[in-house]
């Protein structure tokens, strides 16, 4: 269900269990378990008719609405479907957030040196910018900056298949990750994409 008030689904059993089949059951009590969803209802307003998603620990027998401020009883009224108020679930607040701002490629990306490269240490940090003195703009923003096993390792993840929007800029991106590396003596370089493959380009 797409709830207009901010802009987002929210889930019910059946919509998990087609996408995923017989596994919905597990899995939900898996990412609740993790705190990566939460169960809810959505209920609408009786007076202003606002529709807004309510954590099971912010309802009673009664629902505050979020626009008008008016708590009220919920009844049928209240709901679409079914008879009863059904479950809708929510994703995690930061995990949304990162999936919007494309974040998976890096924690995917990262998931990938780690089991690949690494047998006894994965450290690891969020992205990093590098300026030189003066700049008014990072010089290069690096979304590795990780060391599996100790060996400092740098780079970039896409969504796409390119590392910029033509050559140039592609070939550009790679000499200051080139010059980062001899300067900080870093041993690995790493790109990753979500893609398929690279454009040829880029290979």
């Amino acid at each position: 269900m797409y709830l207009a008030d901010d802009r987002r689904r929210y889930l019910d059993f059946a919509a998990i269990k087609t996408i995923v089949g017989n596994a919905a059951t597990s899995l939900v009590d898996e990412l609740i378990s993790k705190q990566i969803l939460y169960r809810g209802f959505i209920f609408r307003c009786s007076y202003c008719r606002n529709a807004n998603w309510f954590s099971v620990s912010d309802i009673t027998q009664e629902f505050k609405c979020r626009r008008c401020g008016r708590s009220q009883v919920y009844t049928k009224d209240n709901w679409k479907m079914p008879d009863e108020p059904g479950w809708f679930y929510k994703l995690d607040e930061l995990i949304y957030q990162g999936y919007r701002q494309g974040d998976g490629r890096f924690a995917l990306g990262s998931q990938f040196i780690s089991k690949t490269n690494s047998r006894e240490s994965f450290t690891f940090t969020t992205d990093r910018e590098f300026w030189r003195p003066k700049a008014d703009k990072p010089d290069v923003e690096a979304d590795f900056f990780c060391a599996p096993d100790g060996v400092f390792t740098v780079g970039e993840a896409k969504l796409g298949n390119s590392l910029g929007e033509g050559t140039s800029e592609e070939r550009s991106k790679i000499n200051k990750y080139e010059q980062l590396v001899r300067r900080l003596s870093i041993r690995q370089l790493v790109f990753a994409t979500l893609g398929g493959s690279w454009r040829e380009t880029n290979r």
